[in-house]
């Protein structure tokens, strides 16, 4: 049985446990990989959702960052998200408007897409010319392009 004084001791312990596990960001997500900082590094332009291309005037962006974050623009408003990526593989999870704007019936569905396509993504992969797809399982990838 424990007693009363060793209760600290044992917190102590578990909380040195907890904490020796978890492995820095950069370790986390992969960023000690070329493909990672990538990733990382590139604003990005989304051009293309399940095959279809991006319309509006104003390009569809996201943006990972170092903090596990995610943010752009979706056709109808600003939006976040979170992401936790190892190698190719990524999940993409708490996606939520920041704002939102006027839109007309076409730019919510293409929104309404791109969400859905990020919720749904699960592979990531680099092109030799540079764009990025986003793979959902069985259908086609949102294809993104660094911005200019």
């Amino acid at each position: 049985m424990l007693g009363i004084k060793t209760l600290p001791f044992c917190a102590l312990l578990i909380a040195a446990a907890v904490l020796s596990g978890c492995a820095s960001f950069k370790e986390a997500i992969g960023l000690d990989d070329a493909y990672s900082k990538r990733l990382v590094e590139t604003p990005w332009n989304i051009k293309s959702i399940r095959g279809a291309e991006v319309a509006g005037a104003k390009p569809l962006t996201i943006h990972f960052d170092l903090e596990s974050k995610i943010s752009g623009f979706s056709g109808c408003g600003e939006y976040t998200a979170e992401y936790w990526i190892r190698g190719n593989r990524i999940d993409i999870m708490r996606i939520s408007a920041v704002s939102r704007s006027a839109c007309d019936g076409d730019a919510v569905v293409q929104e309404s897409k791109l969400m859905e396509s990020l919720r749904w993504t699960r592979r990531l992969r680099i092109e030799a010319d540079g764009s990025l797809l986003m793979r959902a399982r069985g259908g086609p990838p949102l294809r993104l392009v660094p911005t200019l």
